[in-house]
């Protein structure tokens, strides 16, 4: 029987702008069969290494024959030892690695950095490689990563990604603690400039099921002040 060898990792880069390279490897009999990276916005390391785990298992659960011996190896004790331990969790992860743990000889181990830093090394490279096709990874890869995108995506305090719509922006509800903040006056400008050169806001429209804003205040009122009346927008909803 073929062994698999999974490493994930995640590196929260550009605190300011919540982005993170989350990656993973896998190997079997010495040779590197996969490799992945991808850059997303998250708002923490410890979730962009829950999104890097969540992609490993799902890449075990489609291209790996049930019944394989996997090992999966990673360096976060925040993610790995609460997976373990805590078994009745209904996280979106924890029932991802249950599925998985059921059809396969499944082990999840914490490495030290030092017996993990090829996964990290990828997870730091700072350029978008799904964007730009790099060596990094294959069709395969990015046939994941718009299928994560579409329906799995970890991100907004404790929520995931549900649809895009296209909505009228007056149905936008704004919370009263975001509505009486005042954007600075230099991000606002720098922001609208984005805006007139590109025809599109530099920062995505995110609300909750019910149309409250969670992120995107400053895109919300650039597209109003220039009388847009309908945009598409993220909605996340709360994780169950």
């Amino acid at each position: 029987m073929d062994e698999y060898v999974c490493h994930f990792d995640a590196s929260h880069y550009d605190k300011r702008g919540g982005l993170s390279g989350c990656a993973f490897y896998v190997t079997t009999g010495g040779t590197t069969l996969f490799k992945y990276v991808e850059r997303i916005k998250l708002p923490s390391c410890d979730q962009a290494e829950k999104h890097a785990l969540y992609l490993t298992l799902d890449y075990i659960g489609r291209n790996i024959p049930k019944g394989s011996s996997v090992r999966i190896y990673g360096d976060s004790e925040s993610v790995i030892a609460p997976l373990l331990r805590n078994k009745k969790s209904r996280e979106k992860i924890r029932l991802l690695y249950n599925e998985t743990a059921a059809n396969y000889h499944l082990t999840l181990t914490r490495v030290s950095r030092k017996k993990n830093k090829k996964a990290h090394k990828l997870a730091v490279i700072k350029n978008n490689a799904i964007e730009n096709n790099s060596a990094s990874i294959n069709n395969n890869a990015i046939q994941i990563y718009n299928l994560v995108k579409s329906n799995t995506k970890m991100n907004f305090k404790n929520r995931i990604y549900a649809e895009s719509k296209t909505i009228a922006l007056d149905k936008v509800i704004i919370p009263w603690n975001i509505e009486e903040s005042k954007p600075k006056a230099a991000k606002y400008a720098s922001r609208l400039a984005y805006y007139q050169k590109n025809g599109s806001v530099f920062k995505d429209i995110i609300v909750d099921e019910k149309n409250r804003l969670l992120d995107g205040f400053i895109s919300y009122l650039i597209l109003k002040e220039n009388n847009i009346r309908e945009y598409n927008v993220d909605v996340y909803k709360k994780m169950i």
